[in-house]
């Protein structure tokens, strides 16, 4: 997907398994309005995916087992402070899986995200990989 940057309207209501779904799609940059209720898997699926930098912190990641390598390649450059403090503050309000490992390359994060990023990291015990402050 090197060149594809179409709006998506999927049912995705039924799908478990997102994983790599963005891998490596380095011009795409649409906000998606996924149902992601039911996914399992988020494994790299932003992967190397630069031009990527929306908010999805209303995201259900609820029974989301795998992040592995979620957003790997992000950098301040490229993924805004607003769109991780809103991931931050929007996931940890849900019952998240606990012990997730979930990477965000270097993007970095504001202190309106911080408290956010502390019940993922304290409550649910997830090890985030991530630019700081």
């Amino acid at each position: 997907c090197s060149s594809f940057n179409q709006a998506l309207s999927f049912d995705t209501s039924s799908v478990t398994d997102m994983a790599s779904m963005f891998f490596g799609c380095s011009v795409f940059n649409q906000a998606l309005s996924f149902n992601t209720g039911a996914v399992t898997d988020m494994n790299q699926m932003f992967r190397d995916a630069p031009a990527f930098n929306q908010n999805i912190g209303t995201w259900d990641v609820e029974n989301v087992t795998n992040f592995n390598g979620f957003m790997t390649g992000k950098t301040p450059a490229t993924f805004s402070t607003t769109n991780l403090n809103a991931i931050y503050n929007g996931w940890s309000t849900q019952a998240v899986q606990s012990s997730l490992n979930i990477d965000f390359g270097t993007a970095k994060y504001t202190g309106a995200g911080v408290a956010g990023r502390l019940v993922l990291t304290g409550t649910a015990l997830w090890t985030i990989t991530d630019g700081g402050l």
